[in-house]
């Protein structure tokens, strides 16, 4: 497509743009960019699409992303309050719950099901369940809405059905 500056731009130079783009400077600390391009990477190899070139590099990315989660985990389960940039354990839980929340949306998107089941993947849904069950209700329905769907994702996932909706 053309842009508004009159450039012609091609798909695979969106993605590298965003590929190129500092991770952990984006939005609600880079896992809104991981989504977009987990999703553009899902939605290229369901059309057909190689893993080569950019998508290669995307998929490479996702990889690190996924094992930097991991190694960043808190001891209680919980995922670093510093999303990606680091070790973070602040102790407020509506940070733990927008964190958390945040990271699980996305690794329910990126992992494979064999990761999904792994024990520390398991260990930060149940914190993450225990959080909001723990809490009174957010002032931050932003973080509240991100951990829901993230547990969402995980449910079909995991269990291969749609969570079940509470009355």
């Amino acid at each position: 497509w053309t842009n508004s500056f009159g450039e012609k731009l091609h798909f695979d130079q969106v993605v590298r743009y965003e590929l190129d783009a500092s991770i952990t400077e984006a939005a609600c600390g880079g896992t809104h960019r991981l989504f977009g391009l987990t999703w553009a990477y899902h939605l290229h190899l369901k059309n057909g699409g190689k893993k080569e070139g950019v998508w290669k590099d995307v998929e490479t990315k996702l990889d690190e992303y996924k094992t930097l989660a991991k190694k960043l985990q808190n001891r209680d389960g919980t995922l670093s309050t510093d999303y990606f940039k680091g070790v973070g354990e602040n102790p407020d839980p509506s940070a733990r719950i927008s964190t958390t929340g945040h990271i699980i949306e996305w690794l329910a998107l990126a992992m494979t099901d064999d990761e999904l089941r792994s024990p520390w993947m398991q260990n930060a849904v149940n914190e993450l369940v225990k959080l909001i069950l723990d809490l009174p209700p957010l002032a931050d329905g932003g973080s509240l809405y991100h951990a829901a769907h993230g547990l969402h994702l995980y449910h079909e996932r995991v269990f291969g059905t749609p969570a079940p909706y509470l009355p």
